[in-house]
């Protein structure tokens, strides 16, 4: 049996909008919620994060993933960010990033579309 975790992926989603609301707050910033998977956080002029805030966002994200489900993970390393710089990094892009690496680490596994979220 193993102890890898295994949160359902709606868990996973809720835990990425969790952490981007944290730091949106930090950084004065209040967007309309529920933000959809479609939401681009970085990459274009529209997006939500700017780099410093991607760097805290992500931060943020490795420690609430730490105290969820007990897993560290890289996430600059373990999202593909730093094969493509220049790639719009969605919500949805970002959540199925994770989600991967918790199946890489025993988890869930499941796309944006098949968590049913706006």
């Amino acid at each position: 049996m193993s102890n890898a975790p295994n949160p359902a992926s709606a868990e996973v989603a809720e835990c990425v909008r969790r952490s981007l609301h944290q730091i949106l707050e930090v950084k004065g910033r209040r967007p309309a919620f529920p933000l959809p998977d479609s939401t681009v956080l970085i990459g274009t002029s529209d997006a939500l994060l700017d780099s410093l805030s991607l760097v805290m966002f992500f931060a943020e994200l490795e420690q609430e993933l730490q105290r969820r489900w007990g897993v560290s993970v890289d996430l600059f390393a373990g999202t593909g960010l730093e094969d493509n710089d220049n790639a719009a990094e969605t919500l949805g892009t970002i959540t199925d990033g994770i989600l991967g690496l918790l199946s890489d680490h025993g988890g869930v596994s499941g796309t944006a579309t098949e968590r049913g979220l706006p």
